[in-house]
Parts: structure tokens; C-alpha cells; sequence
């Protein structure tokens, strides 16, 4: 059965308020006659114990993308449960060195597949496809059998992501890691430079819903983009495996300014009515957004201020 692990949050809150039909020791005699494969979103350690909970036994996880026919990292079938479970633990212990935990997305499949872990994916970057020692964080690319041949009319676009055969469009930070079992090199995601955010197994582009939440200022409020600028990035501040959609909006003009207030206590509700489910806004926040001279997003720096704000919040 493939999921993602939104379902068992789902699943294990319909347990804690009895609103399940049948209880807990029936269901997880039942769901131990299947096996899930998780993909999509990361699988962290909550998601992983839930399972061994309910059936005795860690997930199988899936990685890929779309242009990889979805599939080109899994765990290996011949993993038994403690193997596999071993393999997530040490990617959830080993990220203090790296600032976050790794989280297991398998190997490659042998003959099928390749994967490795390179220090730069831009052409014009010194370490372009530099291979990293073991243990490293870098970019994740992948060789694949099943992979697009390219972007249908889009030959600089097909260009721009793939080099001598390898797929380098993945926009993913990973180290590998040795595993001392079989000596096989298994790999752990840590986080994604693409602007997107994963909500229930989905991905949505940042930059979309910034100009759809500037859409639902301009119908509501009237101002256009040269009175407020609207940034989102997404951050994992209230769970492990699904991004939170955070906010901010930079009122620049005295029309904005005397509205800001009214904004930030109405617009979260106008989003979600007015929106698709990436319309949620998980925070929302004002203040100043990060640019560089070209006028282009400083992603990095919004999202340490970001952090910031909600930790003066919550500490407040």
C-alpha cells in the first residue's frame, strides 16, 4: 500500500479520540497482512515508531521525482526490521554534526540505478559534480533507466538538469551513510533547496502561493505588489515530515501600513477560503524581506528570521 505519512497522523488522531470503529489491537492485526511503502515526504522518527506501534515493523520508503518515474532510492526488501530500523536511527543521531537529522530513503536499485552525492549541481560553480566522501552533505544526483528523456519543447530547461546522464533537478541535500551490516552506502535526505513545500504528500511551489496570497490582498484590501511584498518559504516547525507555510508581508506604502494590522488578524481565514489547501498559512508574520540587489529572494536569510520570530513568539 503506498502512502505518505500524513495518513497516519490522520489515522493515529482517529484512534486517540475513539472515533476509529474498531480498536487499536484489532486494526493492527489486520494491517500487519500489509506493507507500506512511504514516499513523497520525509519519514521521521514519529512516523517510523507509530508503525512499529501498529505492526511491528518500520516502513519500506520510496524516493524520486516525476522526471525518474517517481522511483529510484527505496529501502531494500532484503533489509530485515531491525536492519532497517538501525539504518533510520543512525541518520536521526548522526545530525548534530550536520545541524539536522538525516532521514533514510534507501539505496539505489543495483543495475537499475545510480546515486551519489556531489558538492555543487551549478555549471559554473567550482566542485560541479564533485563527488563527497561518505558522511558528507551535499547534492543528491541519480542515474536512472526510467528516466524522461526531457522536458516536452523545453530543450533548455532538459539542458539546465542533466549532465552526461545524470538527473541533477532533484533539488535535495543528502550525505550517504556505510552501512556496517553489508558495507552498502545508504543514503538520508536532510533538506530541499527547491522553493517548495510538502503538505500531504503534495508539493507546492512557494513563489505560486506568494503571488496567489498577494491576489487575495489585492481583491480584499486593494494594494498592489509595489505596496505590499509577500514572501513564503517552508519550514518544518510543527512536524517532522510535513512543511509548515510561513508568511511574511512587507507593507511599504501608507495605504499598506494603515491596513496592517487588519491583514495580519484577517488573512489567514481569506486564504483558506479563498484558496486551495496550499492556501493554508500555518504563520504569518510582518516585517522585512530579504532581497539581493537583483530584487531576487534571500531564501536562506528569510528562513533564519523566520525561525527567529517564532521562537521570541513562543518563548514570549
Amino acid at each position: 500500500a503506498p502512502l505518505v505519512s500524513r495518513h497516519f497522523d490522520i489515522l493515529e488522531s482517529l484512534l486517540e479520540s475513539g472515533k476509529w470503529a474498531i480498536d487499536r489491537e484489532e486494526l493492527s492485526k489486520s494491517l500487519r497482512n500489509i506493507e507500506f511503502l512511504l514516499g513523497s515526504a520525509p519519514v521521521g522518527p514519529t512516523t517510523v515508531k507509530r508503525l512499529i506501534g501498529l505492526i511491528d515493523c518500520p516502513p519500506t520508503i520510496r524516493f524520486g521525482s516525476t522526471e525518474l518515474c517517481l522511483q529510484t532510492l527505496g529501502i531494500p526488501k532484503k533489509l530485515t526490521s531491525t536492519m532497517r530500523l538501525e539504518a533510520f536511527e543512525r541518520g536521526w543521531h548522526g545530525g548534530a554534526e550536520r545541524g539536522a537529522p538525516g532521514y533514510y530513503i534507501g539505496r539505489p536499485h543495483s543495475g537499475f540505478t545510480e546515486a551519489k552525492v556531489v558538492e555543487e549541481i551549478c555549471p559554473s560553480a567550482k566542485g560541479f559534480m564533485k563527488e563527497l566522501p561518505v558522511g558528507q552533505l551535499g547534492y543528491l544526483v541519480v542515474k536512472s533507466s526510467s528516466a524522461m528523456l526531457g522536458y516536452h519543447g523545453e530543450a533548455g530547461a532538459t539542458e539546465a538538469v542533466w549532465q552526461n546522464g545524470w538527473y541533477t533537478g532533484l533539488g535535495d541535500m543528502v550525505f550517504a551513510l556505510r552501512n556496517p551490516q553489508d558495507s552498502q552506502l545508504d543514503f538520508y535526505w536532510v533538506s530541499r533547496i527547491s522553493g517548495l513545500l510538502i503538505r500531504g504528500g503534495a508539493n507546492y511551489s512557494c513563489e505560486q502561493i506568494a503571488a496567489d496570497i498577494a491576489g487575495v490582498i489585492h481583491r480584499n484590501y486593494g494594494l498592489s505588489s509595489s505596496d505590499v511584498g509577500v514572501a513564503v518559504v517552508a519550514l518544518k516547525l510543527s512536524s517532522e515530515h510535513e512543511d509548515d507555510c510561513c508568511v511574511t508581508i512587507e507593507c511599504s506604502s501608507p495605504q499598506a501600513m494603515a491596513q496592517e494590522t487588519k491583514i495580519l488578524e484577517e488573512l489567514q481565514d481569506l486564504c483558506t477560503v479563498e484558496l486551495a489547501k496550499s492556501g493554508r498559512l500555518d504563520y504569518l508574520r510582518s516585517g522585512p524581506i530579504p532581497r539581493n540587489f537583483k530584487g531576487a529572494l534571500l531564501v536562506g536569510e528569510l528562513e533564519r528570521d523566520f525561525k527567529s520570530w517564532v521562537q521570541s513568539v513562543t518563548s514570549a
